[in-house]
């Protein structure tokens, strides 16, 4: 039975120049980054190469770049680093309510010490109104973290607007921005979008899972959560998972954004199009959407059915976050959906592997299914 994946907004295959990558130095460089003999400065060498690549994606200085075990450590070391404990119940930290689960249990856990954890809700197309951030900002605003791409619907939030609000009523404030969903995929400049940090995982670009980073802009204070050592600038210790960073460095160098951009478009306007043609198949997906991701409902078909049955006949997806554990979707809940449309939501991720037969092999078996 032929497979087709379409849950890349979970993980993406990784590339085999990657893997042969990751092979080539799991071979040859087992030198210890922080020995300070040949064997050590090439393993060295490998990481700071790998970072400068990194940095290239977000247009930045690769002194700027901290290697983390992904997305959600980069999450973790972002809020938790970043905020003073020790003024709990004097300050503020702003959100939103569709952030994924690494940045939300966080604030729930910032709550829980007293912070005052405020958050902004999308428009019912899914998008977040810069105004509504900005109108939340004061003088006791220590924290604002706010994704760049939804991981269940696609929207781009504008951080560029909304930082350049946040600026101008609080300066000081630290901005945070989970990137996981755009990094690779958007082009992304961390100093245009004025944020202090930036998250980002390799296992997205078609780099192995476990390897991803963190920007931190030049002076902003970010505590260690992970204590031991001295490895990455201190900010991040123990021995660094070189052949992650190594095939993250590779999936960096081989990334072409205008063109799978490009492909992944036409991929996903040819999905809406039949998608519209289709009585019962409600698109999720609104307003200002990366490609990438298409969130649609069958209504009368409950989630964990239809991928079971699309499984069974070759093709994987997801009902919206994978580290969500099929719980019923925050994201489509916030926006105001009705409870059928999230009962009913399936999540599509594209990847450059994605053909458009794929697409047409795929809606001709939701159509059997739907009979």
């Amino acid at each position: 039975m032929k497979e087709i994946y379409l849950d890349n907004a979970a993980t993406t295959k990784v590339d085999k120049l990657v893997a042969d990558r990751i092979y080539e130095v799991m071979l040859n460089n087992y030198g210890n980054p922080s020995s300070k003999h040949i064997k050590g400065i090439e393993s060295e060498n490998i990481i700071n190469d790998a970072r400068s690549k990194a940095a290239k994606l977000i247009s930045c200085s690769a002194n700027n770049i901290i290697f983390t075990s992904g997305g959600t450590e980069s999450n973790n070391l972002a809020i938790i680093g970043s905020v003073n404990l020790k003024i709990a119940g004097r300050k503020n930290i702003i959100t939103s309510s569709v952030e994924h689960s690494s940045v939300a249990d966080n604030m729930n856990k910032l709550q829980s010490l007293g912070f005052d954890v405020k958050y902004v809700k999308p428009s019912s197309n899914g998008d977040i109104n810069p105004a509504d951030v900005w109108n939340l900002v004061d003088e006791n605003t220590e924290l604002v973290s706010i994704m760049h791409v939804n991981n269940e619907t696609g929207n781009i939030y504008d951080v560029k607007r909304i930082a350049k609000g946040i600026r101008k009523k609080k300066k000081n404030t630290v901005i945070h921005c989970d990137g996981v969903q755009a990094f690779g995929k958007i082009k992304v400049n961390v100093i245009d979008l004025d944020v202090d940090l930036y998250s980002f995982s390799g296992h997205k670009i078609y780099a192995p899972k476990g390897v991803g980073g963190l920007y931190i802009k030049q002076g902003v204070k970010v505590k260690p959560i992970i204590i031991g050592g001295h490895q990455e600038f201190g900010y991040r210790c123990g021995t660094e998972n070189l052949i992650g960073i190594a095939g993250l460095g590779k999936a960096c160098e081989i990334i072409d954004i205008d063109s799978q951009l490009n492909h992944v478009s036409q991929l996903h306007k040819l999905l809406i199009d039949e998608i519209t043609k289709i009585d019962g198949l409600h698109i999720n997906s609104c307003g200002n959407v990366l490609p990438y991701i298409l969130n649609f409902s069958v209504l009368g078909k409950k989630s964990e059915v239809m991928l079971n049955r699309l499984q069974q006949e070759g093709f994987f997806v997801s009902s919206g976050s994978a580290c969500s554990k099929g719980a019923k979707s925050k994201v489509l809940k916030g926006m105001g959906l009705k409870e059928e449309y999230i009962d009913s939501a399936i999540r599509v991720g594209f990847s450059k592997y994605n053909t458009e037969n794929d697409v047409l092999d795929f809606i001709q078996v939701i159509k059997q299914l739907i009979i």
